[in-house]
């Protein structure tokens, strides 16, 4: 077997690496002709994982908040209310799981000072500037493609 090109621990163990960031132009952005600019950074392995489990615990948060608003009072006004409380954080089963995907490569890969602050910004963010949303998502995954930074030596 030829040995070209084969991953050397031996090199990966000596070096020591940081997160990749970048700022994002977002040109033209809002109703203004600005440049907004937008930090992210990788995500890691961690960060992956809380990606995958993102749909899983969207689901829950359904199952609980139903279960929740049943065991509290039949009222109308309060059913309105969970719906509310859903759509505006993105609890929805309306919503696809690459969406809620989406939403925590967002939430995960932002850095100060864009780091949205819940879920609720996220999902303002998302439906507001959709095509700003997606390219921010694509630069993250992008950056992760690439990994760790490797430090320079002094």
């Amino acid at each position: 077997m030829e040995q070209n090109n084969v991953f050397d621990f031996k090199e990966f163990r000596k070096k020591k690496f940081e997160d990749r960031t970048k700022a994002v132009e977002l040109y033209h952005f809002g109703d203004t002709a600005e440049t907004v600019h937008w930090y992210i950074r990788a995500l890691d392995a961690e960060d992956l994982a809380i990606v995958d489990e993102s749909v899983r615990k969207n689901n829950s948060l359904l199952e609980m908040t139903d279960l929740f608003i049943k065991a509290v009072t039949e009222d109308s006004s309060v059913k309105d209310k969970s719906s509310a409380i859903k759509e505006i954080t993105g609890l929805s089963e309306k919503v696809p799981e690459s969406l809620v995907k989406q939403y925590a490569v967002f939430e995960q890969g932002s850095i100060e000072p864009n780091k949205p602050g819940g879920r609720a910004d996220t999902v303002k963010f998302a439906k507001t500037y959709p095509l700003h949303f997606i390219r921010i998502v694509n630069e993250i995954y992008a950056l992760t493609r690439l990994g760790g930074l490797a430090k320079k030596k002094p």
